[in-house]
């Protein structure tokens, strides 16, 4: 099972997301409180072994999600 925090405010946030990985120990090497507020998307990922990485997933502000929902409409449910 993976752990991951996205960014957070304080390091103790870190620290309370990680806390089933390892204690505080892992929120100075998955620093989730230094990611950036213009880095949306990017987080730290830790595996069972203790390996840490940082990703970065693909993000899309509200507005663009809802351009894309204009342009291609959801089919419409069927009756059940």
């Amino acid at each position: 099972m993976l752990d991951y925090a996205l960014r957070q405010n304080l390091f103790f946030s870190t620290v309370f997301a990680l806390a089933r990985a390892s204690p505080s120990s892992m929120a100075a090497v998955a620093p989730a409180h230094s990611i950036g507020r213009g880095q949306p998307g990017t987080a730290y990922v830790v595996d069972d072994e203790g390996m840490v990485d940082r990703v970065r997933a693909d993000y899309w502000t509200d507005d663009a999600v809802r351009a894309v929902a204009q342009l291609h409409p959801a089919p419409p449910r069927p009756d059940l």
